[in-house]
Protein backbone atom coordinates (compact mmCIF):
# COMPACT_ATOMS: atom_id res chain seq x y z
CA UNK A 1 0.00 0.00 0.00
CA UNK A 2 2.94 2.25 0.49
CA UNK A 3 4.16 1.90 -2.95
CA UNK A 4 0.88 2.40 -4.08
CA UNK A 5 0.56 5.72 -2.58
CA UNK A 6 3.69 6.96 -3.42
CA UNK A 7 2.76 6.40 -7.28
CA UNK A 8 -0.72 8.36 -6.82
CA UNK A 9 1.25 11.61 -5.29
CA UNK A 10 3.69 11.66 -7.89
CA UNK A 11 0.71 11.72 -10.22
CA UNK A 12 -1.08 14.13 -8.88
CA UNK A 13 1.96 16.28 -8.74
CA UNK A 14 2.65 16.14 -12.21
CA UNK A 15 -1.04 17.15 -12.57
CA UNK A 16 -1.00 19.97 -11.29
CA UNK A 17 2.65 21.17 -12.62
CA UNK A 18 0.78 20.82 -16.13
CA UNK A 19 -2.29 22.33 -14.91
CA UNK A 20 -0.23 25.59 -13.62
CA UNK A 21 2.23 25.79 -16.97
CA UNK A 22 -1.56 25.71 -19.09
CA UNK A 23 -3.45 28.57 -16.67
CA UNK A 24 0.49 30.64 -17.08
CA UNK A 25 0.25 30.30 -21.06
CA UNK A 26 -3.65 31.10 -20.98
CA UNK A 27 -2.88 34.49 -18.54
CA UNK A 28 -0.12 36.10 -21.27
CA UNK A 29 -1.90 34.91 -24.48
CA UNK A 30 -5.42 36.54 -23.24
CA UNK A 31 -3.55 39.29 -21.01
CA UNK A 32 -4.02 43.18 -22.91
CA UNK A 33 -0.65 44.44 -23.92
CA UNK A 34 1.63 46.97 -22.11
CA UNK A 35 2.80 49.62 -24.15
CA UNK A 36 5.99 49.86 -21.84
CA UNK A 37 6.71 46.87 -21.88
CA UNK A 38 6.72 46.96 -25.88
CA UNK A 39 8.50 50.29 -25.85
CA UNK A 40 11.38 48.43 -24.03
CA UNK A 41 11.77 45.73 -26.48
CA UNK A 42 11.88 47.71 -29.66
CA UNK A 43 14.20 50.35 -27.28
CA UNK A 44 16.79 46.92 -26.83
CA UNK A 45 16.31 45.82 -30.31
CA UNK A 46 16.81 48.87 -31.79
CA UNK A 47 20.02 49.26 -31.30
CA UNK A 48 21.13 46.80 -33.74
CA UNK A 49 19.22 48.09 -36.58
CA UNK A 50 21.22 50.65 -38.97
CA UNK A 51 20.74 53.81 -37.90
CA UNK A 52 22.50 55.59 -40.82
CA UNK A 53 24.64 54.93 -43.71
CA UNK A 54 25.66 56.57 -47.05
CA UNK A 55 23.33 56.49 -49.38
CA UNK A 56 22.42 58.11 -52.95
CA UNK A 57 25.74 57.61 -54.84
CA UNK A 58 26.29 59.38 -58.14
CA UNK A 59 28.84 60.85 -60.38
CA UNK A 60 29.74 64.52 -58.95
CA UNK A 61 28.95 68.14 -60.78
CA UNK A 62 32.68 68.28 -62.07
CA UNK A 63 32.36 67.72 -65.66
CA UNK A 64 36.33 66.80 -65.97
CA UNK A 65 36.25 64.20 -62.92
CA UNK A 66 32.91 62.91 -62.69
CA UNK A 67 33.73 59.70 -65.34
CA UNK A 68 36.35 57.25 -65.04
CA UNK A 69 39.96 58.55 -65.67
CA UNK A 70 43.64 57.46 -65.63
CA UNK A 71 45.45 59.02 -62.85
CA UNK A 72 49.15 58.90 -62.61
CA UNK A 73 50.80 59.43 -59.31
CA UNK A 74 54.29 60.60 -59.50
CA UNK A 75 57.39 59.72 -57.80
CA UNK A 76 59.91 61.47 -56.44
CA UNK A 77 63.63 61.84 -56.09
CA UNK A 78 65.63 63.10 -52.64
CA UNK A 79 68.70 65.38 -53.54
CA UNK A 80 71.80 63.63 -53.61
CA UNK A 81 72.32 64.71 -49.94
CA UNK A 82 70.70 61.30 -48.92
CA UNK A 83 72.17 59.46 -51.55
CA UNK A 84 69.53 59.90 -54.30
CA UNK A 85 66.81 58.37 -52.84
CA UNK A 86 63.78 57.12 -55.12
CA UNK A 87 60.20 56.69 -54.18
CA UNK A 88 58.08 55.59 -56.59
CA UNK A 89 53.86 57.14 -57.02
CA UNK A 90 51.60 55.32 -54.83
CA UNK A 91 48.22 55.02 -56.10
CA UNK A 92 45.33 56.17 -53.49
CA UNK A 93 41.69 57.03 -53.77
CA UNK A 94 42.56 59.72 -51.07
CA UNK A 95 40.66 62.98 -52.54
CA UNK A 96 43.10 65.51 -50.72
CA UNK A 97 45.30 63.41 -53.28
CA UNK A 98 43.36 62.81 -56.10
CA UNK A 99 42.11 66.33 -56.47
CA UNK A 100 45.90 67.71 -57.16
CA UNK A 101 46.07 65.30 -60.25
CA UNK A 102 45.51 66.28 -63.81
CA UNK A 103 42.47 63.47 -64.83
CA UNK A 104 44.18 61.68 -67.97
CA UNK A 105 42.39 59.73 -70.77
CA UNK A 106 38.81 57.93 -70.05
CA UNK A 107 39.66 55.01 -72.07
CA UNK A 108 42.61 53.52 -70.59
CA UNK A 109 42.47 49.44 -71.16
CA UNK A 110 45.24 48.94 -68.79
CA UNK A 111 47.11 50.24 -65.59
CA UNK A 112 50.98 50.79 -64.73
CA UNK A 113 51.87 50.60 -60.90
CA UNK A 114 51.32 54.12 -60.58
CA UNK A 115 48.05 54.99 -62.00
CA UNK A 116 44.10 53.83 -61.59
CA UNK A 117 41.20 54.42 -63.14
CA UNK A 118 38.92 56.50 -60.87
CA UNK A 119 35.70 58.41 -60.86
CA UNK A 120 34.81 60.84 -58.37
CA UNK A 121 31.19 60.88 -57.03
CA UNK A 122 29.53 61.78 -54.45
CA UNK A 123 26.88 60.63 -51.45
CA UNK A 124 24.77 61.51 -48.56
CA UNK A 125 24.01 60.25 -45.13
CA UNK A 126 20.74 59.08 -44.69
CA UNK A 127 19.33 58.05 -41.29
CA UNK A 128 17.26 55.03 -42.18
CA UNK A 129 16.05 54.99 -38.21
CA UNK A 130 16.05 58.93 -37.55
CA UNK A 131 14.22 58.04 -34.12
CA UNK A 132 13.52 54.81 -32.29
CA UNK A 133 10.21 54.30 -30.72
CA UNK A 134 11.29 56.31 -27.54
CA UNK A 135 11.70 58.50 -29.57
CA UNK A 136 15.26 59.79 -29.33
CA UNK A 137 17.79 59.94 -32.09
CA UNK A 138 20.13 57.00 -32.70
CA UNK A 139 23.38 59.35 -34.36
CA UNK A 140 25.34 58.55 -37.22
CA UNK A 141 27.92 56.15 -38.26
CA UNK A 142 28.55 57.52 -41.81
CA UNK A 143 32.48 57.87 -41.52
CA UNK A 144 34.23 60.50 -43.81
CA UNK A 145 37.47 59.59 -45.37
CA UNK A 146 39.28 61.74 -42.30
CA UNK A 147 37.77 59.63 -39.85
CA UNK A 148 35.18 61.25 -38.50
CA UNK A 149 31.43 61.05 -39.06
CA UNK A 150 29.35 62.93 -41.18
CA UNK A 151 26.15 64.43 -39.59
CA UNK A 152 22.89 63.31 -40.88
CA UNK A 153 21.88 65.04 -44.43
CA UNK A 154 25.60 65.49 -45.02
CA UNK A 155 26.94 64.94 -48.58
CA UNK A 156 30.82 63.73 -49.38
CA UNK A 157 32.79 64.05 -52.44
CA UNK A 158 34.82 61.03 -52.85
CA UNK A 159 36.84 58.53 -55.80
CA UNK A 160 36.28 55.12 -56.68
CA UNK A 161 38.57 52.78 -58.99
CA UNK A 162 37.41 50.92 -61.93
CA UNK A 163 37.94 47.68 -60.95
CA UNK A 164 38.84 44.84 -62.85
CA UNK A 165 41.61 46.89 -65.16
CA UNK A 166 44.81 44.40 -65.66
CA UNK A 167 48.23 45.71 -65.63
CA UNK A 168 49.76 46.96 -68.62
CA UNK A 169 52.37 44.96 -70.47
CA UNK A 170 56.11 45.40 -69.65
CA UNK A 171 57.95 47.57 -66.44
CA UNK A 172 58.03 51.16 -65.79
CA UNK A 173 61.60 52.42 -65.65
CA UNK A 174 64.44 54.79 -66.14
CA UNK A 175 66.96 54.32 -68.64
CA UNK A 176 70.77 54.64 -67.27
CA UNK A 177 73.87 55.05 -68.96
CA UNK A 178 77.02 55.15 -67.90
CA UNK A 179 76.88 53.86 -64.48
CA UNK A 180 80.48 52.43 -64.24
CA UNK A 181 81.64 55.83 -63.88
CA UNK A 182 83.25 56.24 -60.80
CA UNK A 183 84.66 59.98 -61.70
CA UNK A 184 83.23 63.54 -62.52
CA UNK A 185 82.24 64.87 -65.41
CA UNK A 186 80.59 63.14 -66.52
CA UNK A 187 78.95 60.41 -64.24
CA UNK A 188 75.88 57.68 -64.05
CA UNK A 189 72.89 59.59 -65.46
CA UNK A 190 68.94 58.93 -67.50
CA UNK A 191 68.35 60.00 -70.68
CA UNK A 192 65.76 62.70 -70.68
CA UNK A 193 63.12 63.36 -73.33
CA UNK A 194 63.02 66.84 -74.58
CA UNK A 195 59.99 68.41 -74.62
CA UNK A 196 57.87 71.41 -75.97
CA UNK A 197 55.14 73.53 -74.17
CA UNK A 198 52.72 70.89 -76.53
CA UNK A 199 54.41 67.84 -74.84
CA UNK A 200 55.77 64.58 -76.54
CA UNK A 201 55.65 64.72 -80.43
CA UNK A 202 57.44 62.55 -83.12
CA UNK A 203 60.55 63.50 -83.44
CA UNK A 204 62.18 64.81 -79.86
CA UNK A 205 65.02 64.20 -78.94
CA UNK A 206 66.87 63.29 -75.60
CA UNK A 207 69.04 64.54 -73.68
CA UNK A 208 71.38 62.86 -70.49
CA UNK A 209 70.62 64.41 -66.86
CA UNK A 210 70.46 63.67 -62.98
CA UNK A 211 68.28 60.35 -62.82
CA UNK A 212 64.97 61.51 -61.52
CA UNK A 213 61.57 59.09 -61.17
CA UNK A 214 59.47 62.14 -60.25
CA UNK A 215 60.03 63.33 -64.04
CA UNK A 216 57.88 61.92 -66.82
CA UNK A 217 59.96 62.96 -69.33
CA UNK A 218 62.37 60.27 -68.01
CA UNK A 219 59.77 57.19 -67.31
CA UNK A 220 58.99 54.98 -70.13
CA UNK A 221 57.09 51.80 -70.30
CA UNK A 222 60.16 49.11 -71.45
CA UNK A 223 58.21 45.89 -73.04
CA UNK A 224 60.41 42.76 -73.37
CA UNK A 225 60.09 39.72 -75.52
CA UNK A 226 62.44 37.57 -77.41
CA UNK A 227 62.34 37.02 -81.31
CA UNK A 228 61.33 34.10 -82.95
CA UNK A 229 61.06 32.82 -86.40
CA UNK A 230 59.18 35.54 -88.13
CA UNK A 231 59.43 38.27 -86.19
CA UNK A 232 59.10 39.27 -82.54
CA UNK A 233 57.02 36.62 -80.50
CA UNK A 234 53.87 38.52 -78.77
CA UNK A 235 54.20 39.50 -75.31
CA UNK A 236 52.50 37.59 -72.56
CA UNK A 237 49.72 40.02 -70.60
CA UNK A 238 50.45 40.07 -67.24
CA UNK A 239 48.67 37.81 -65.03
CA UNK A 240 45.81 39.52 -63.07
CA UNK A 241 45.48 36.79 -59.70
CA UNK A 242 48.34 34.78 -57.84
CA UNK A 243 47.54 32.33 -60.05
CA UNK A 244 50.92 32.81 -62.30
CA UNK A 245 51.44 30.45 -65.08
CA UNK A 246 54.98 30.47 -66.42
CA UNK A 247 55.77 33.73 -68.41
CA UNK A 248 52.67 35.59 -67.66
CA UNK A 249 53.37 38.09 -65.22
CA UNK A 250 57.55 38.28 -66.61
CA UNK A 251 59.17 40.97 -68.52
CA UNK A 252 61.85 38.86 -69.87
CA UNK A 253 63.31 38.76 -73.11
CA UNK A 254 66.37 39.59 -75.30
CA UNK A 255 64.69 42.69 -77.42
CA UNK A 256 62.54 45.36 -75.76
CA UNK A 257 60.34 48.38 -76.99
CA UNK A 258 60.57 51.50 -74.66
CA UNK A 259 56.83 53.19 -74.50
CA UNK A 260 56.29 56.77 -74.14
CA UNK A 261 53.09 56.82 -71.87
CA UNK A 262 51.55 60.10 -72.82
CA UNK A 263 52.39 60.56 -76.82
CA UNK A 264 51.85 56.70 -77.12
CA UNK A 265 55.21 56.91 -79.29
CA UNK A 266 58.33 54.90 -78.69
CA UNK A 267 61.73 55.42 -78.81
CA UNK A 268 63.46 55.33 -82.35
CA UNK A 269 65.96 56.76 -83.98
CA UNK A 270 66.21 59.58 -86.57
CA UNK A 271 64.95 59.26 -89.49
CA UNK A 272 64.32 55.22 -89.39
CA UNK A 273 63.68 53.58 -91.87
CA UNK A 274 63.41 50.22 -89.95
CA UNK A 275 63.47 46.78 -91.29
CA UNK A 276 65.04 47.70 -94.84
CA UNK A 277 68.40 47.11 -94.23
CA UNK A 278 69.38 50.74 -93.79
CA UNK A 279 72.15 50.86 -91.27
CA UNK A 280 72.00 54.23 -89.44
CA UNK A 281 75.44 56.08 -89.37
CA UNK A 282 77.24 57.10 -86.42
CA UNK A 283 75.52 59.46 -83.78
CA UNK A 284 72.22 59.02 -85.21
CA UNK A 285 70.36 60.70 -82.49
CA UNK A 286 67.32 58.75 -80.59
CA UNK A 287 63.65 60.52 -81.20
CA UNK A 288 60.71 59.59 -80.21
CA UNK A 289 59.29 57.94 -83.49
CA UNK A 290 56.27 55.00 -84.34
CA UNK A 291 56.00 51.77 -81.85
CA UNK A 292 55.54 49.34 -85.12
CA UNK A 293 58.27 50.14 -86.91
CA UNK A 294 61.53 48.68 -87.91
CA UNK A 295 61.55 45.17 -86.12
CA UNK A 296 58.28 44.89 -85.41
CA UNK A 297 58.51 47.87 -82.76
CA UNK A 298 60.98 45.92 -80.73
CA UNK A 299 64.41 47.96 -82.30
CA UNK A 300 66.33 47.73 -78.86
CA UNK A 301 68.20 44.50 -78.24
CA UNK A 302 69.57 44.82 -74.53
CA UNK A 303 72.64 43.02 -74.72
CA UNK A 304 74.23 41.62 -71.32
CA UNK A 305 78.39 41.56 -70.69
CA UNK A 306 79.88 39.34 -73.62
CA UNK A 307 83.34 38.12 -73.72
CA UNK A 308 85.15 39.56 -76.63
CA UNK A 309 88.76 38.21 -75.78
CA UNK A 310 88.42 36.11 -79.12
CA UNK A 311 88.11 39.45 -81.48
CA UNK A 312 90.39 41.97 -79.32
CA UNK A 313 93.39 39.55 -78.41
CA UNK A 314 93.03 40.66 -74.73
CA UNK A 315 91.96 37.31 -72.88
CA UNK A 316 90.64 39.68 -70.06
CA UNK A 317 88.19 42.32 -72.34
CA UNK A 318 84.23 42.32 -71.92
CA UNK A 319 81.90 44.06 -74.04
CA UNK A 320 80.08 46.06 -71.23
CA UNK A 321 76.24 45.87 -70.90
CA UNK A 322 74.62 47.71 -73.68
CA UNK A 323 71.39 48.67 -75.31
CA UNK A 324 71.67 48.38 -79.34
CA UNK A 325 69.41 49.60 -82.11
CA UNK A 326 68.34 46.47 -84.54
CA UNK A 327 65.39 48.42 -86.38
CA UNK A 328 66.83 48.39 -89.69
CA UNK A 329 66.92 44.06 -89.38
CA UNK A 330 63.99 42.14 -91.14
CA UNK A 331 65.08 38.41 -89.66
CA UNK A 332 66.74 37.59 -86.49
CA UNK A 333 69.64 34.92 -86.04
CA UNK A 334 69.74 32.15 -83.51
CA UNK A 335 72.40 32.41 -80.65
CA UNK A 336 74.24 29.70 -78.99
CA UNK A 337 77.36 31.17 -77.66
CA UNK A 338 78.16 34.64 -76.41
CA UNK A 339 80.57 34.64 -79.39
CA UNK A 340 77.35 34.08 -81.69
CA UNK A 341 76.07 37.34 -79.94
CA UNK A 342 79.02 38.99 -81.01
CA UNK A 343 80.07 37.95 -83.61
CA UNK A 344 76.11 38.93 -84.69
CA UNK A 345 76.78 42.18 -83.98
CA UNK A 346 80.08 43.53 -85.02
CA UNK A 347 78.75 42.08 -88.62
CA UNK A 348 75.52 43.95 -88.26
CA UNK A 349 77.39 47.22 -87.57
CA UNK A 350 75.54 47.23 -84.49
CA UNK A 351 75.28 50.61 -83.04
CA UNK A 352 74.30 51.32 -79.20
CA UNK A 353 72.81 53.91 -76.81
CA UNK A 354 75.43 56.93 -75.35
CA UNK A 355 75.37 60.52 -74.52
CA UNK A 356 77.25 62.36 -76.55
CA UNK A 357 78.67 66.02 -76.28
CA UNK A 358 79.44 65.93 -72.17
CA UNK A 359 82.64 65.55 -72.35
CA UNK A 360 84.52 69.08 -72.60
CA UNK A 361 86.76 67.82 -75.64
CA UNK A 362 83.75 65.91 -77.59
CA UNK A 363 82.86 68.06 -81.17
CA UNK A 364 79.22 69.46 -80.95
CA UNK A 365 76.12 67.23 -81.40
CA UNK A 366 75.58 65.95 -84.58
CA UNK A 367 71.89 66.77 -84.41
CA UNK A 368 69.67 69.72 -82.44
CA UNK A 369 67.37 66.72 -81.29
CA UNK A 370 69.66 65.95 -78.61
CA UNK A 371 72.66 64.36 -76.89
CA UNK A 372 71.42 61.51 -76.67
CA UNK A 373 72.99 59.11 -80.04
CA UNK A 374 74.35 55.73 -81.45
CA UNK A 375 77.60 54.84 -81.34
CA UNK A 376 79.70 51.91 -82.35
CA UNK A 377 79.09 48.95 -80.39
CA UNK A 378 81.81 48.58 -77.66
CA UNK A 379 84.56 45.54 -77.30
CA UNK A 380 85.99 46.95 -74.30
CA UNK A 381 84.54 48.73 -70.99
CA UNK A 382 87.73 49.70 -69.43
CA UNK A 383 87.46 52.54 -72.82
CA UNK A 384 86.42 55.76 -71.82
CA UNK A 385 83.39 54.93 -74.51
CA UNK A 386 82.72 51.83 -72.96
CA UNK A 387 81.70 53.41 -69.94
CA UNK A 388 79.89 55.93 -71.41
CA UNK A 389 77.81 53.08 -73.54
CA UNK A 390 77.28 50.87 -70.46
CA UNK A 391 73.48 50.91 -70.21
CA UNK A 392 70.14 49.22 -69.14
CA UNK A 393 66.91 49.92 -67.40
CA UNK A 394 66.18 51.05 -63.86
CA UNK A 395 63.12 49.19 -62.43
CA UNK A 396 60.34 52.42 -60.96
CA UNK A 397 59.25 50.48 -58.07
CA UNK A 398 62.99 49.05 -57.14
CA UNK A 399 64.63 52.50 -58.36
CA UNK A 400 65.56 52.90 -54.89
CA UNK A 401 67.06 49.61 -53.53
CA UNK A 402 68.84 48.75 -56.62
CA UNK A 403 70.65 52.48 -56.41
CA UNK A 404 71.42 51.98 -52.86
CA UNK A 405 72.61 48.11 -52.76
CA UNK A 406 74.16 47.72 -56.04
CA UNK A 407 77.63 48.80 -55.55
CA UNK A 408 78.03 49.98 -59.14
CA UNK A 409 75.62 53.28 -58.38
CA UNK A 410 77.13 53.70 -54.49
CA UNK A 411 78.49 57.05 -54.54
CA UNK A 412 78.75 57.78 -58.01
CA UNK A 413 74.53 59.73 -58.21
CA UNK A 414 75.59 62.99 -59.90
Amino acid sequence: MAVDAGIWFLIIFIIIIITLIIIAIVYYKGRPTSQNETNLVNSLLHKYDLPSGWTGIQPSSDPTRNTFHLYTFPGATIPVSVNGTFFPGQPTLRSSILDNLTPGPSGATCVDVDQIMAIQEVHTCANFNSTGSTGVSLGSICYLQNGQTASIGQSETFYASQPSLPPCLGTLGDIGLNFHSTSQPPNFGCIELITGSSGPTSGDGFAYSTCDIGNQDQIFRIIRTDPGPTGPIPPVQPATTQNVTVGSSTNLGLIAKFYERRSGLCINVEGAGGGTGSIPPERTPITLGPCNDGYGGFNWMLVPPLSTGFLTGNPNSVAPQQIVYIGYLSTFPSFITEEDIVNFLVASQAKSISPFGINPTDPPPPSPNGTIVLQTYVLDETTSQGLLSTANYIDYNIAGTIVQQDPVFQNVIP
